[in-house]
């Protein structure tokens, strides 16, 4: 019986920053790309920033206007889209999204930490990640919960990493 390669597992450190590369990489991405999709994009947002700015400052209770409201809806589930997208591409080819590539950390099966994750738990885990960091008010709670058992769980593993049975290793 040949004994198993001793697998390091990701630190939450590791894991956070590249979680913020990978959301600044999307961001910047679609904020590049809205123009061409939505008509006049960059005015509707800042002439709507400015008013719930002057609004806020004033104290007005009627503080977003409804065309700033559907502008930032259409900003939030593209970005929804995006990321569920990027990470099931990244994963799903690679086991790791750029973030984790600059990092040296990459996404594994929890029974066979040296393969790839493959396209089903790339998927899903990518699904559950999203719903979890962008689903907004009680996803936010669990996504919380979430992240703290990256520091507790005995193999670092996050909520979507129990689904997708996968855990986040080092790797060169």
């Amino acid at each position: 019986m040949v004994a198993a390669t001793p697998t390091t597992l990701a630190s939450f450190g590791r894991r956070f920053v590249a979680t913020v590369i990978d959301n600044v990489l999307i961001t910047f991405l679609i904020v590049a790309a809205m123009p061409f999709f939505v008509n006049d994009f960059q005015n509707r947002v800042m002439s709507g920033g400015r008013a719930f700015y002057a609004a806020f400052l004033a104290g007005n209770q009627d503080m977003v206007t409804a065309d700033f409201t559907h502008v930032m809806n259409i900003v939030t589930y593209t970005q929804m889209g995006v990321t569920v997208v990027y990470g099931a591409l990244c994963l799903g080819l690679w086991s790791r999204t750029l973030g984790q590539r600059l990092l040296s950390i990459a996404v594994s099966p929890v029974d066979q930490p040296a393969d790839r994750v493959g396209w089903n738990r790339g998927i899903a885990r990518s699904l559950a990640w999203t719903l979890l960091s962008q689903g907004g008010g009680f996803f936010l709670i669990v996504f919380a919960f979430s992240l703290s058992m990256i520091l507790w769980h005995p193999k670092r593993q996050s909520l979507p990493d129990l689904l997708a049975r996968t855990q986040v290793v080092c790797r060169n």
